[in-house]
């Protein structure tokens, strides 16, 4: 990284790269940074590059006011989308990876006592600044059966808006379809007992488009499940594009087939790729419900180099294809395959377990990774423990380069330095996908061992604000915890959950705005891509409802914002139980453990004492929450302080549904709020007036304390409710205000009643 010891002379530039800013983040001194250089200059330095005043990453918020100043600068001559391109045998490649190896001794905390060494593999990858984004030929097979009419219900709601599974997985692929540019290509294959073929190969010219845009409206749900068929039409499609641009196969379906090919559907496609090896495609696969083979989507997903991602509801349909397709335009390269040479190759591949999702090869020279693809802006790392000390002869790796249609080779070099945290991470994040690979073979050891795995990354500086341990932690610590805590989460929803939260760490790839350890995955380019898909799926008109309403009479269309908040996610709240709050003496404290007393950083960086935690029950376990950069994650309108203002979250971040148990908000004895994650959130009854964010009549007042000590666990410090607790001056208008609580929701006991 260049010395960011200079004056700075656009204050339109970053300090650090001398740019213009893309994404401005500022820190708590008023200093702005371009958010990928400040995180890396934290990556490996505790202070601020210009004040050398303590700064970590949970610090840094949103510039917004000077990324609104830069867009209205550029207003009159606004910029294209990332420009794209399709391979050419004239044109040259594209910048060549650096492929870097480390041999560290074991440590203790990362790797078994038995373990003498670690080898640590890291491409480290071109950056997409000067690059077009790749065109794409994207096969969009959907699964039409019986089932996909089923009610497109959110989990935090049991309304019917007359929307199906298959209304909202149409959008979404209409979404894609606008997301393509003038020289990608589109295939459109719909599959129920057998395959059909709706569109194949049309470039998206207006009119190419429109006429995709048609085929996606005419889906109508048929009968039976044949995934086998789909997916071999769509590969058929592949193999007869003469564009011969690099292709994804994005593969939906909500259920279980039930038509099966005679070797199995593994198989099946292997030895298709086995007599097709000229071909150049990915299978991704998407699984909605809970009603899944999800086993055969990730194995699906493995054999053909793609990703398998879990839908839960309607709600994450938009943003998992939104994350999905901008993933496919960052790519440079497929077939990516790493060899080390060594003598006695008796070690250990990280994130291999049973090969269930990584591709590997022990031989008798030594090792062989199948990687994939490889991205713009994001690194790829692999790393193998020896239990033996071992002589590395040397390392390749080999991969098919989109631009230059040419397959290049890169030798390993030896790295300089030695990256203490990038390699903790890394093995960790291995390790991860191997505990959650282990724990679905095995349940019995499955929760003592994420738990041994969470006591390991803390070690490590999980509790502290790591930019990647610590949203890794909060991910091993949190949802893959839960999946494996009772019998029945897993075989409801961890058993699809988990296998596509390991892919995604495997493969370092960010597959939604929901799980923050994937949110240190992507880039610039990514970022700018997915941003642009978000305002498309925002502002397309709603799809119309195909289901009949229970009287039989015809549904009325959902307003566009109506359907943006609820397919895209959102909801109401406070905070999430794993955000933290610093203690006084500057430790840090997950917001499920905060008692009455607990003195913590409050408004102004000021010292608060709590009075009292309100915890509110969520509706199945799931709400809509905002994550701001920080790791802050809040409901979408309790109030929070950045850049100056107070602001709703939806207003700062995206919104989406989680899996989260329960709120906390809090009462505290002077100042107006608690920094959550180093963002203030507002406390209950802060009395702030006349601002049009934070005032409240109820919320803001010392009515809400009053009415709260009226419950008689009040005194203790924890007031907890079950979901829908809230009162209202209609009870049937949610545009009404807030005035109270419903007594019948308050649990004493704080849990709810078995009856």
């Amino acid at each position: 990284m260049s010395d960011p010891n200079f004056v700075v002379i656009d204050p339109l530039q970053c300090p650090i790269t001398g740019e213009t800013f893309r994404d401005p983040v500022i820190d708590p001194e008023g200093n702005t940074y371009e958010r990928s250089a400040i995180l890396e200059w934290l990556s490996t330095n505790s202070t601020s590059p210009i004040t050398r005043s303590l700064l970590n990453p949970s610090q840094l918020t949103p510039n917004r006011a000077l990324l609104d100043q830069i867009n209205n600068n550029s207003a009159n001559n606004p910029p294209s989308p990332p420009p794209s391109s399709a391979p050419s045998s004239s044109s040259s490649p594209a910048p060549i990876p650096t492929f870097q190896t480390t041999l560290t001794p074991s440590n203790s905390i990362l790797t078994p006592s038995t373990t003498n060494s670690v080898l640590s593999l890291k491409l480290n990858p071109p950056s997409s600044a000067s690059q077009a984004r790749q065109n794409i030929h994207l096969v969009l097979c959907i699964d039409v059966s019986g089932s996909m009419s089923s009610p497109a219900t959110l989990s935090t709601s049991t309304e019917d808006a007359g929307l199906s599974i298959l209304d909202i997985t149409k959008h979404a692929a209409k979404t894609a379809i606008k997301l393509l540019a003038s020289d990608d290509v589109l295939s459109i294959v719909k599959f129920t007992g057998s395959a059909t073929v709706l569109q194949s190969s049309i470039k998206m010219s207006a009119h190419g488009r429109q006429m995709c845009i048609q085929s996606i409206e005419s889906l109508q749900p048929e009968n039976s499940t044949n995934i086998w068929d789909g997916l071999q039409k769509s590969m058929d499609l592949v193999k007869e594009d003469k564009t011969r641009l690099p292709a994804s196969i994005f593969l939906l379906t909500d259920g279980v087939p039930n038509m099966i090919p005679p070797r199995g559907h593994v198989p099946m496609l292997e030895r298709y790729l086995d007599t097709n090896p000229g071909l150049n495609f990915t299978v991704n696969t998407f699984g909605f419900g809970y009603n899944l083979d999800s086993d055969l989507l990730r194995a699906l997903a493995v054999a053909g180099s793609g990703n398998y991602s879990f839908i839960p509801d309607a709600s994450f349909v938009g943003t998992v294809f939104v994350h999905a397709l901008s993933a496919e335009f960052v790519k440079y390269a497929s077939k990516a395959v790493i060899k080390v040479e060594c003598t006695n190759p008796s070690g250990t591949i990280l994130g291999s377990f049973v090969s269930k999702q990584l591709k590997t090869t022990n031989t008798t020279w030594g090792y062989e990774i199948q990687v994939g693809a490889l991205s713009f802006d994001q690194s790829t790392n692999y790393a193998i423990t020896f239990p033996d000390d071992v002589e590395i002869s040397g390392a390749v790796l080999s991969y098919y380069d989109f631009k230059s249609d040419k397959t290049i080779e890169v030798e390993a070099s030896v790295a300089e330095t030695v990256d203490n945290e990038d390699i903790d991470f890394n093995v960790m994040r291995l390790r991860t996908v191997d505990v959650i690979t282990k724990g679905m073979a095995d349940q019995t050891t499955a929760l003592s061992e994420v738990e041994d795995l969470v006591e390991k990354l803390e070690q490590l500086g999980g509790k502290d604000k790591s930019a990647t341990i610590h949203p890794l932690t909060i991910d091993v610590s949190g949802q893959i915890k839960e999946a494996f805590s009772k019998s029945e989460y897993f075989q409801k929803w961890g058993k699809h959950y988990l296998p596509a939260i390991a892919r995604a760490h495997l493969l370092q790839v960010c597959t939604n705005f929901k799980d923050p350890g994937l949110q240190v995955y992507g880039g610039p380019l990514f970022e700018t891509l997915r941003g642009q898909g978000d305002d498309i799926f925002m502002s397309m008109p709603p799809p119309k409802p195909s289901r009949p309403s229970h009287d039989g009479t015809c549904r009325q269309q959902m307003s566009s914002a109506g359907f943006s908040r609820s397919y895209y996610n959102a909801s109401n709240g406070c905070f999430a139980p794993l955000c933290h709050v610093q203690l006084y003496d500057g430790t840090l404290k997950y917001l499920k453990d905060v008692v009455k007393g607990d003195v913590v950083v409050g408004t102004d960086n000021k010292l608060v004492t709590i009075d009292a935690i309100v915890k509110t029950l969520t509706d199945g376990g799931r709400c809509e929450m905002v994550t701001l950069p920080s790791g802050t994650c809040s409901t979408p309108y309790h109030p929070v302080f950045v850049n100056g203002a107070w602001s709703f979250p939806k207003d700062l971040a995206p919104t989406v549904e989680i899996d989260c148990p329960a709120v906390y908000s809090f009462v505290v004895t002077s100042g107006t709020g608690v920094l959550i994650n180093g963002v203030e959130g507002i406390a209950l009854g802060h009395g702030i007036k006349g601002d049009p964010v934070a005032s409240h009549p109820y919320f803001g007042t010392s009515k809400i304390v009053d009415d709260l000590k009226k419950f008689s666990t009040y005194d203790s410090g924890l007031v907890v409710f079950d979901y829908g607790c809230m009162k209202r001056l209609e009870e049937n208008n949610t545009d009404t205000l807030i005035m109270g609580f419903h007594e019948e929701r308050f649990l004493p006991l704080g849990v709810r009643s078995e009856n």
